[in-house]
């Protein structure tokens, strides 16, 4: 029987689960705070466990697709894991969020396909693995994990890997995502949202202001036209309004608003 040893795979340059600013949200999992008793010893068990490689490959990615409902679950309270979400589906719609980063989504992409290739018959041992799975599979964890050999060692060794990439990977992104939603939940970071928003709004007028409007008509009122189509409406006398209220231009008109 096979085991997991604590620190077999040890990152390279120190950020297995690092992400690039701008390719998601979240860059690197955050601490768990619940104090969660971690499962993935014992998955990465039973998983190692599970014999010849199309049961590996297959066991594998009925966890990884467990790992996945977790973590929709985490972000999204109204999801229900449903049999008719493939795998495939489920990743799509984290990979469309961008919370976490990529290469922990395309790990588990990798090894749907080979699972795959394994319940259609298309071979029955990983070294069958053909090279548009197989180089791809080899650079993802080249990248993650560095030249050590041991990864290298065989085909099964760095399935391994990449196993232990999606697993851990998703498990340690599950506490951004339940404070996040969390913070969501409590109305907090919704207010601080809004007033960013109404900040914003209000430096844009100001600034659009401060360049002066396109143009200028009167009729009564004075409209005045700005950038990105502002406008302003107010009496062209102030101590004379117009009876007739003002009417409200319907072309090429984004925001209005009435001055005095």
């Amino acid at each position: 029987m096979e085991e997991f040893k604590k620190g077999e795979y040890m990152p390279n340059d120190g950020g297995v689960f690092t992400g690039s600013k701008g390719e998601s949200i979240f860059t690197e999992p955050f601490i768990d705070y619940r104090l969660s008793h971690n499962e993935l010893p014992d998955f990465l068990q039973r998983i190692y466990a599970a014999g010849d490689d199309r049961s590996f490959a297959v066991f594998s990615l009925i966890v990884i697709e467990k790992h996945l409902d977790v973590l929709l679950e985490a972000i999204a309270p109204g999801y229900q894991a449903r049999d008719n979400f493939t795998v495939s589906q489920k990743s799509e719609m984290l990979k469309a969020l961008r919370l976490i980063p990529p290469h922990i989504l395309q790990a588990a992409d990798l090894a749907r396909k080979a699972r795959n290739g394994f319940a259609h018959g298309d071979w029955d041992h990983l070294e069958q693995l053909p090279d548009k799975l197989m180089i791809p599979i080899a650079s993802l964890v080249r990248q993650t994990f560095g030249d050590t050999p041991s990864y290298f060692s065989s085909v099964r060794e760095t399935f391994k890997a990449l196993i232990f990439l999606v697993l851990a990977g998703l498990q340690a992104y599950r506490p951004n995502l339940m404070i996040l939603r969390e913070k969501l939940q409590d109305g907090e970071l919704t207010e601080q949202l809004k007033h960013e928003c109404h900040k914003r709004f209000m430096d844009g007028i100001t600034l659009r202001g401060n360049k002066g409007p396109l143009r200028v008509e009167e009729e009564g009122w004075r409209y005045s036209y700005y950038e990105d189509g502002l406008v302003s409406i107010a009496a062209a006398d102030a101590n004379n309004p117009p009876d007739r209220p003002a009417m409200i231009p319907d072309h090429a008109v984004s925001r209005v608003i009435f001055g005095k």
